[in-house]
């Protein structure tokens, strides 16, 4: 998984925690962090969210792909690369 230790709200998309070493903690998410669009596809909810990580990463293969959250009043955009199968 990419978020290994985030103990998720299921009705919301902010991060509880961030699992060091994660695919999520090398883009530079942050525990508190809230997702609004993974690979360029809005999300409000975690299944959803989980869903669009996945496809967007089955579409990247080993590019990285785009990340906005909301961090405090900013919206920041970071570069999410998956891990290869059989990595973390």
């Amino acid at each position: 998984l990419m978020f290994a230790n985030a103990r998720p709200d299921f009705a919301s998309t902010q991060l509880g925690s961030v699992g060091a070493g994660t695919p999520a903690a090398q883009a530079g998410l942050q525990a508190g962090d809230r997702l609004l669009s993974v690979g360029g596809i809005e999300v409000s909810q975690w299944a959803p969210m989980r869903k669009a990580i996945n496809d967007a990463a089955i579409a990247a293969g080993d590019a990285p792909f785009p990340v906005i959250v909301s961090r405090g009043a900013e919206r920041v955009t970071l570069q999410l690369k998956p891990n290869k199968v059989g990595e973390g």
